[in-house]
Protein backbone atom coordinates (compact mmCIF):
# COMPACT_ATOMS: atom_id res chain seq x y z
CA UNK A 1 0.00 0.00 0.00
CA UNK A 2 0.91 3.50 -0.37
CA UNK A 3 -0.25 6.60 1.36
CA UNK A 4 0.21 10.42 0.73
CA UNK A 5 2.10 12.38 3.51
CA UNK A 6 3.50 16.10 3.31
CA UNK A 7 6.90 15.89 2.16
CA UNK A 8 7.92 17.71 5.38
CA UNK A 9 11.58 17.44 3.71
CA UNK A 10 11.58 14.01 5.56
CA UNK A 11 12.81 10.81 3.64
CA UNK A 12 12.99 7.60 6.09
CA UNK A 13 16.55 6.49 6.94
CA UNK A 14 18.31 9.58 5.70
CA UNK A 15 19.70 12.62 7.43
CA UNK A 16 17.05 15.28 7.21
CA UNK A 17 20.08 18.25 6.58
CA UNK A 18 20.74 16.21 3.52
CA UNK A 19 17.30 16.14 2.34
CA UNK A 20 16.58 19.64 2.58
CA UNK A 21 19.72 20.49 1.16
CA UNK A 22 19.06 18.46 -1.73
CA UNK A 23 15.47 18.91 -1.91
CA UNK A 24 15.19 22.21 -0.60
CA UNK A 25 13.06 23.27 -3.93
CA UNK A 26 10.02 20.65 -3.26
CA UNK A 27 7.91 22.39 -0.55
CA UNK A 28 7.78 21.02 2.62
CA UNK A 29 3.86 20.61 2.12
CA UNK A 30 3.47 19.29 -0.93
CA UNK A 31 2.01 15.31 -1.00
CA UNK A 32 4.46 12.47 -1.59
CA UNK A 33 4.19 9.03 -1.65
CA UNK A 34 5.13 6.60 1.84
CA UNK A 35 4.46 3.48 3.25
CA UNK A 36 1.55 3.95 5.46
CA UNK A 37 2.84 3.62 8.96
CA UNK A 38 5.42 1.74 10.20
CA UNK A 39 4.65 -0.77 7.57
CA UNK A 40 7.46 -1.92 5.14
CA UNK A 41 7.04 -3.68 1.93
CA UNK A 42 7.52 -7.78 2.10
CA UNK A 43 9.79 -8.96 -0.54
CA UNK A 44 13.13 -10.13 0.14
CA UNK A 45 13.60 -13.80 1.06
CA UNK A 46 17.17 -15.41 1.76
CA UNK A 47 17.16 -18.29 -0.46
CA UNK A 48 20.62 -18.90 0.65
CA UNK A 49 22.35 -21.63 2.05
CA UNK A 50 23.55 -19.48 5.01
CA UNK A 51 22.82 -16.97 6.98
CA UNK A 52 22.96 -13.04 5.45
CA UNK A 53 23.92 -10.00 7.19
CA UNK A 54 23.51 -6.46 7.16
CA UNK A 55 21.34 -6.87 4.04
CA UNK A 56 21.33 -3.73 1.98
CA UNK A 57 19.15 -2.82 -0.84
CA UNK A 58 20.13 -0.40 -3.59
CA UNK A 59 17.08 0.97 -6.50
CA UNK A 60 19.32 1.91 -9.59
CA UNK A 61 16.45 3.49 -12.11
CA UNK A 62 17.22 2.70 -15.61
CA UNK A 63 13.55 3.44 -17.50
CA UNK A 64 10.64 5.46 -16.36
CA UNK A 65 7.84 5.59 -18.24
CA UNK A 66 5.62 8.76 -17.10
CA UNK A 67 2.10 10.22 -18.09
CA UNK A 68 3.13 11.65 -21.34
CA UNK A 69 6.68 10.24 -22.27
CA UNK A 70 8.81 7.17 -21.64
CA UNK A 71 12.89 7.79 -20.99
CA UNK A 72 16.21 5.95 -20.33
CA UNK A 73 17.98 7.49 -17.41
CA UNK A 74 21.46 8.17 -18.78
CA UNK A 75 24.80 8.60 -16.44
CA UNK A 76 24.09 12.36 -15.99
CA UNK A 77 19.82 11.77 -15.02
CA UNK A 78 21.37 9.08 -12.93
CA UNK A 79 23.43 11.61 -10.90
CA UNK A 80 20.70 14.09 -10.15
CA UNK A 81 19.58 13.67 -6.31
CA UNK A 82 16.26 11.48 -6.14
CA UNK A 83 17.69 8.94 -8.51
CA UNK A 84 21.79 9.19 -7.08
CA UNK A 85 22.65 5.11 -5.48
CA UNK A 86 22.66 7.09 -1.84
CA UNK A 87 19.35 8.72 -2.11
CA UNK A 88 17.70 4.58 -3.18
CA UNK A 89 19.99 2.54 -0.53
CA UNK A 90 18.45 1.00 2.48
CA UNK A 91 18.54 -1.51 4.98
CA UNK A 92 16.27 -4.25 4.84
CA UNK A 93 14.34 -5.12 7.94
CA UNK A 94 15.74 -7.16 10.02
CA UNK A 95 19.19 -6.81 9.00
CA UNK A 96 20.13 -10.39 9.19
CA UNK A 97 18.16 -13.67 7.82
CA UNK A 98 18.38 -17.27 8.47
CA UNK A 99 18.37 -19.29 5.33
CA UNK A 100 14.16 -19.19 4.33
CA UNK A 101 13.30 -16.73 6.15
CA UNK A 102 12.24 -13.11 4.84
CA UNK A 103 12.82 -9.27 5.32
CA UNK A 104 10.37 -6.53 4.82
CA UNK A 105 12.09 -3.15 2.87
CA UNK A 106 12.29 -0.30 5.30
CA UNK A 107 10.53 2.01 2.72
CA UNK A 108 10.17 2.52 -1.28
CA UNK A 109 12.85 4.57 -2.95
CA UNK A 110 13.38 8.49 -3.37
CA UNK A 111 12.33 8.37 -6.85
CA UNK A 112 9.01 7.14 -6.34
CA UNK A 113 8.65 9.13 -2.93
CA UNK A 114 8.92 12.38 -5.01
CA UNK A 115 6.58 11.65 -7.46
CA UNK A 116 4.32 14.56 -5.97
CA UNK A 117 2.03 14.74 -9.12
CA UNK A 118 1.34 10.74 -9.98
CA UNK A 119 2.65 10.64 -12.90
CA UNK A 120 5.26 7.92 -12.95
CA UNK A 121 3.75 5.03 -14.76
CA UNK A 122 6.13 2.11 -14.72
CA UNK A 123 10.10 2.31 -13.32
CA UNK A 124 12.76 -0.71 -14.39
CA UNK A 125 15.76 -0.67 -13.32
CA UNK A 126 18.37 -3.28 -11.19
CA UNK A 127 18.02 -3.95 -7.38
CA UNK A 128 21.14 -4.72 -5.57
CA UNK A 129 21.43 -6.70 -2.33
CA UNK A 130 24.34 -6.33 -0.60
CA UNK A 131 24.72 -8.55 2.25
CA UNK A 132 27.61 -10.46 4.60
CA UNK A 133 28.21 -14.18 5.00
CA UNK A 134 28.91 -15.67 8.62
CA UNK A 135 32.47 -15.59 7.54
CA UNK A 136 32.24 -11.65 6.80
CA UNK A 137 32.62 -11.74 3.58
CA UNK A 138 30.61 -9.09 1.60
CA UNK A 139 28.30 -10.56 -1.37
CA UNK A 140 26.27 -8.95 -4.28
CA UNK A 141 23.32 -10.16 -6.20
CA UNK A 142 21.69 -7.95 -9.33
CA UNK A 143 18.60 -8.24 -9.96
CA UNK A 144 16.19 -6.50 -12.39
CA UNK A 145 12.79 -5.13 -11.24
CA UNK A 146 10.01 -3.34 -12.39
CA UNK A 147 7.55 -0.98 -10.15
CA UNK A 148 4.23 -0.39 -11.46
CA UNK A 149 2.87 2.10 -8.85
CA UNK A 150 -1.18 1.83 -9.19
CA UNK A 151 -2.66 5.60 -7.89
CA UNK A 152 -6.59 4.97 -6.89
CA UNK A 153 -9.07 7.10 -4.77
CA UNK A 154 -9.21 5.43 -2.02
CA UNK A 155 -6.19 2.93 -1.89
CA UNK A 156 -3.03 3.48 -3.77
CA UNK A 157 -0.19 0.69 -4.17
CA UNK A 158 2.84 -0.31 -5.94
CA UNK A 159 3.04 -3.72 -7.58
CA UNK A 160 6.65 -4.99 -7.62
CA UNK A 161 7.95 -7.43 -10.18
CA UNK A 162 11.51 -9.32 -9.64
CA UNK A 163 12.42 -10.55 -12.61
CA UNK A 164 15.88 -12.07 -14.06
CA UNK A 165 19.04 -12.46 -12.40
CA UNK A 166 21.30 -10.66 -13.84
CA UNK A 167 24.22 -11.47 -11.92
CA UNK A 168 24.41 -14.39 -9.23
CA UNK A 169 25.94 -13.55 -5.56
CA UNK A 170 29.48 -12.34 -6.30
CA UNK A 171 32.01 -11.45 -3.47
CA UNK A 172 32.54 -7.93 -3.45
Amino acid sequence: MLERRKFGHRIGGINPEAVEELFGNVSEEVAVNDLPGAAGAQGLTNHGQGPAFMIEVTWIAKHITLDAESFELDAKKQKEAKYRRSMNSMPTSPGHLAPGEAAELTRIPTFLILDPCKQIKEIEGDIEISYRDAFGKCWKTVQEFRIIPQYMEKESRCVYIFTDIKRLPTIQ
